[in-house]
């Protein structure tokens, strides 16, 4: 009986592994109020589609795993907390998107979604020749 049930294991292993998107990222890290408290049951989720974390860990932490490569909007949301959208995330193939987040308390009892872009910028300004100051010797 434990010779089926190692079998059994092993093969659920494999059929689990199989079904994870190959080169897929993670967005990760805590959810914390302005005070430093954890957020715990916080939610970090991008709007639209099926990927969502909840934050239970004393520390605040969470992970959005299993995301495709590319540019992502996250909401991040707790009860009686101003929600936040991060716009244009940026998740590598095989890669850990760190984001330490805080969230404000609501005045009032009425949310709202502050936003933030976060822009990706490459600086090429090293990479040309004529930017390099090198002195002939």
């Amino acid at each position: 009986m434990t010779r089926y049930r190692a079998i059994f294991i092993i093969s659920f292993m494999l059929v689990f592994a199989a079904s994870l998107p190959a080169g897929s990222g993670i967005i990760g890290g805590t959810l914390k109020n302005e005070w430093g408290d954890p957020l715990v049951g916080g939610i970090a989720r991008i709007p639209g589609q099926h990927y969502l974390a909840i934050v239970g860990h004393r520390n605040g932490s969470y992970e959005l795993n299993g995301l495709p490569p590319g540019i992502y909007d996250v909401l991040y949301e707790h009860a009686a907390y101003n929600s936040l959208l991060l716009r244009n995330v940026e998740v590598g193939e095989n890669a850990i998107t760190e984001l330490h987040v805080i969230l404000n308390l609501a005045e009032g009892g009425a949310s709202i979604v502050d936003t933030v872009v976060l822009e990706l910028t490459a600086d090429t300004t090293a990479l040309e020749p004529d930017s390099l100051d090198i002195e002939a010797r």
